[in-house]
């Protein structure tokens, strides 16, 4: 069994059309379907397709000043070139 949660917008004229890939292979599937309606301030437009996979890379990686990385390879850059001619 695979329990899959995500979000679909219902139409105006009240129809939840629904298209998720599951990984499964072709075949009948019992399908449980549970609509909820949610508190749209807390969902994010355009964000995760599942919600267990929101925030999940939060606070994996290191803060990093990418300008100053790119200024830096470039003087280092510079410096091989300058030697090199």
């Amino acid at each position: 069994m695979k329990t899959i949660s995500t979000f679909a917008r219902i139409t105006e004229d009240r129809v939840l059309r629904l298209e998720v890939p599951c990984g499964l292979s072709p075949g009948l599937a019992e399908v449980t379907l549970v609509v909820q309606p949610t508190d749209t301030e807390s969902v994010v437009e355009n964000g995760p397709p599942y919600r267990s996979l929101y925030g999940i890379w939060a606070d994996k990686f290191p803060d990093i000043d990418v300008d100053a990385d790119l200024q830096e390879m470039n003087q280092m850059w510079k410096k091989i070139l300058e030697v090199s001619e």
